[in-house]
C-alpha cells in the first residue's frame, strides 16, 4: 500500500532519469553498455567521467587509459581522424583540412606523385603506375621526348631495338631507331633478295666486290647466302690442315681419296692437290705393290688363310680379297648363322657353329641344343 502511495507522489526514485542520480536517494545510475566499445563504461561508480581512466564514459568517444594520445585514441578522449590538426601514428602530417595540394594530403601524407591530387607542379595525377594512360608516373602529361611510347601518333620514343620485319614485307633485317617526331626510322633497314645492299647486308646477290683473297684467304670463291652475308665455305688456306674452298686435299687430310681401282697410296702435294703418282695398276693379274689379289690371281690357302673353314675366296676390282663366300665349319666360333657354312646355325649361347636340331650328325655335341638325329649320324656337312 505504502509503494502505490509513494508512486502517485511522484517517487524520486522513478523520476530520475537514465545515467543521473540522486545523493538523497542513494540510488546509483544505470548505465547501458555499447557492445562495439573496447572499453565499455564502469557503472560501478556514480563519480563524473575522468578521461584516462580506461573507461569510456558519457560523452568520450575512446578511452585507452595510459594509452591516450598513442595511438587511435587522443589525450582527449577524442578518436583522431585524418584532418583533425592532430598528427597521430601513421600520418606524416595534418594540416586540419582533406584539400591536397597545401603541403599536407587529404591522406594525412606528404603531396606526392601518385595519391590521385593535383599538387603544385604536377600537370596532372590519376593515382596509378601507368605510365602510358595519359598521365606519366612524373604526373606530367604525354610528350614526344619524354622516354614512354604514348598513344598514336606516337609508335616509339627514345632508343628501340625493335627490328625491321615488324614492318612486314618491307624489310627482313636491321633495326628501327627513333625520330625526334616518334615515329620509326628505317634508314637502317633492309630486304634481302632486292638486289641492293642494305645497311646490315654485307652482300645481295652477285655480284660480291670482296674476294677469298681479300678477306685473308689464299684461294677460293666468296658467296653470298640467302641471308645476304658473305659465305666463306668456297674460301681455303692451305696448309692448315683443313680440306676448304677448293682444295682437294691439305696435308695428311686426303678426304677418303684412293688409287681404285688401281691401288697405291695417296697424298696431297704442298699446294693442296692429290698425287697419285705412287698408285699401282690393278687388273694385270698380277699382285703387286699392296694388292691382295689380282684377277684370278689369290693368296696361297684360299679362305682357309684368312682363318675361315671352307668357302670361296674372291677378288675385288680394286685388288682386295673378298671374304664374304668363306664361313666356319661346326665347332667353330660365330657372331650370326651368316658365319656358318651351308645349312649350319650359330648357338646364340655357345657363339660356335652348329647343325640345326633334327639333321644329322656325327656327335651330339654337334649340334644345336643337343638335338639331332642320331639315327642320321652320317657326317654330313650339308
Amino acid at each position: 500500500m505504502l509503494g502505490a502511495l509513494s508512486a502517485c507522489a511522484g517517487d524520486p526514485t522513478e523520476a530520475l532519469p537514465s545515467g543521473t542520480s540522486d545523493a538523497s536517494s542513494g540510488v546509483a545510475p544505470t548505465t547501458v553498455a555499447d557492445p562495439s566499445d573496447p572499453t565499455p563504461a564502469d557503472s560501478s561508480t556514480g563519480e563524473d567521467s575522468q578521461c584516462g581512466n580506461g573507461i569510456k564514459e558519457a560523452a568520450e568517444e575512446c578511452d585507452f587509459g595510459g594509452s591516450n594520445g598513442s595511438g587511435q585514441c587522443r589525450d582527449t578522449c577524442v578518436i583522431n581522424i585524418c584532418g583533425d590538426s592532430y598528427v597521430a601514428p601513421g600520418e606524416q602530417c595534418d594540416d586540419g583540412n582533406n584539400i591536397g595540394g597545401d603541403g599536407c594530403s587529404g591522406s594525412c601524407g606528404p603531396d606526392t606523385c601518385g595519391d590521385a591530387q593535383l599538387d603544385v607542379g604536377e600537370q596532372c595525377d590519376d593515382g596509378d603506375d601507368d605510365p602510358a594512360d595519359g598521365c606519366t608516373n612524373a604526373c606530367t602529361l604525354p610528350i614526344c621526348g619524354d622516354g614512354i611510347v604514348h598513344a598514336p601518333p606516337e609508335v616509339c620514343d627514345g632508343a628501340t631495338n625493335v627490328p625491321c620485319a615488324r614492318l612486314g614485307v618491307m624489310f627482313d633485317s636491321g633495326t628501327l631507331s627513333c625520330t625526334p617526331t616518334c615515329t620509326f626510322d628505317t634508314t637502317e633497314c633492309a630486304l634481302c633478295g632486292d638486289g641492293i645492299v642494305g645497311p646490315s647486308e654485307e652482300c645481295d646477290g652477285p655480284p660480291i666486290v670482296d674476294t677469298c683473297e681479300g678477306l685473308g684467304f689464299d684461294s677460293g670463291v666468296l658467296g653470298c647466302a640467302v641471308t645476304c652475308m658473305i659465305d666463306v665455305a668456297g674460301c681455303g688456306t692451305c696448309g692448315n690442315a683443313i680440306i676448304d674452298g677448293a682444295e682437294a686435299c691439305d696435308g695428311d687430310m686426303i678426304g677418303g681419296a684412293t688409287c681404285a681401282p688401281d691401288v697405291g697410296p695417296v697424298t696431297c702435294t704442298p699446294v693442296c692437290t692429290l698425287d697419285l703418282s705412287d698408285c699401282m695398276s690393278c687388273g694385270n693379274a698380277m699382285i703387286d705393290g699392296p694388292e691382295e689379289c689380282d684377277g684370278p690371281v689369290l693368296p696361297a690357302g684360299g679362305c682357309f688363310g684368312f682363318g675361315f673353314d671352307r668357302g670361296l675366296l674372291m677378288c675385288q676390282p680394286d685388288c682386295t680379297v673378298d671374304t664374304g663366300g668363306c664361313c666356319f665349319d661346326v665347332g667353330s666360333a660365330c657372331a650370326n648363322d651368316d658365319d656358318c657354312c651351308g645349312q649350319h646355325e650359330c648357338d646364340n649361347q655357345a657363339l660356335r657353329c652348329c647343325r640345326p636340331a633334327g639333321g644329322a650328325c656325327n656327335d651330339q655335341a654337334d649340334c644345336c641344343s643337343n638335338n639331332c638325329s642320331m639315327s642320321a649320324c652320317v657326317g654330313n656337312d650339308a
